[in-house]
């Protein structure tokens, strides 16, 4: 008969947090038995914001005989299908096994959510069902996994921990680093904008020397220009006729004139 087992954990770190360490998890030194954790396909919905992804994790762990007699050994394949509503803060991961699915199934759904009572909290909803279907053996067989998946989460619950730490020190590192990049970035653009703009008063200053050069280049064309004008007028002009002096017969005329006058 399957077992069913239902867990729940509350985590005292933000939806946002616990969503993105996820994904680092593994493989980390408390599961050795988690050799990879590979993404098969994704695919992101931009119109509900939903990144859904399906990965298959790689598990090779060292099972009492009496396991490994019925499976045939410890290396196996999981195959994992989740949901990540980054609006809704709900996260669903849905995983099976592939390896030895017709011997014993184990199928596990984790639901991280945002606690109702602490926004910055996330409340995981862990089930899983066994079952197994050698006849004789499935009862053995099914507690053994289910004792394992209790083992597993507890242990699964301080890796989480541990990836959300590294997760807060990696996100304060690139926080840090971006600070220090956007101050070195305005030490050079600071520094770039004080040489443009000694550059500019340069040019500036250059412009306005080599405008008050042609202003006086010009003046001083314009006035050679005039003199030589004026000199060229003076030459071409001949000098000014003087009056005549009166002649004798003008001087002889006047007497008789005022002769005729005086007998009239």
């Amino acid at each position: 008969m399957p077992i069913i087992e239902n867990l729940q954990h509350t985590f005292k770190h933000s939806w946002k947090d616990v969503s993105l360490a996820s994904w680092l998890k593994y493989p980390c030194a408390d599961r050795p038995d988690v050799e990879a954790v590979d993404i098969a396909a994704r695919k992101y919905e931009p119109g509900t914001g939903i990144l859904r992804a399906t990965r298959i994790t790689i598990i090779n762990e060292n099972l009492p005989r009496f396991i490994t007699s019925i499976l045939g050994g410890g290396f196996g394949f999981m195959l994992e299908h989740s949901m990540v509503d980054p609006r809704n803060k709900r996260m669903i991961l849905s995983s099976r096994n592939i390896s030895f699915s017709g011997v014993v199934v184990m199928e596990e759904t984790c639901v991280y959510t945002e606690h109702p009572e602490n926004s910055n909290w996330t409340l995981l909803d862990q089930h899983a069902k066994v079952t197994a279907f050698p006849f004789g053996v499935s009862g053995m067989l099914e507690s053994f996994m289910s004792d394992k998946f209790i083992k597993n989460a507890q242990k699964g619950r301080g890796i989480m921990d541990g990836a959300i730490d590294r997760v807060r020190k990696e996100g304060r590192h690139a926080l840090d680093y971006m600070k220090e990049e956007s101050s070195e970035a305005m030490r050079r653009l600071t520094s770039t904008g004080e040489e443009l703009s000694d550059a500019l008063r340069r040019e500036i200053r250059d412009a306005g020397d080599r405008l008050d050069e042609a202003r006086e280049a010009w003046f001083s064309k314009r006035d050679r220009s005039s003199v030589a004008h004026a000199a060229n007028a003076s030459e071409a002009t001949p000098p000014s006729a003087a009056s005549p002096p009166p002649s004798s017969s003008d001087h002889a005329a006047s007497p008789s004139s005022s002769s005729s006058s005086s007998s009239s």
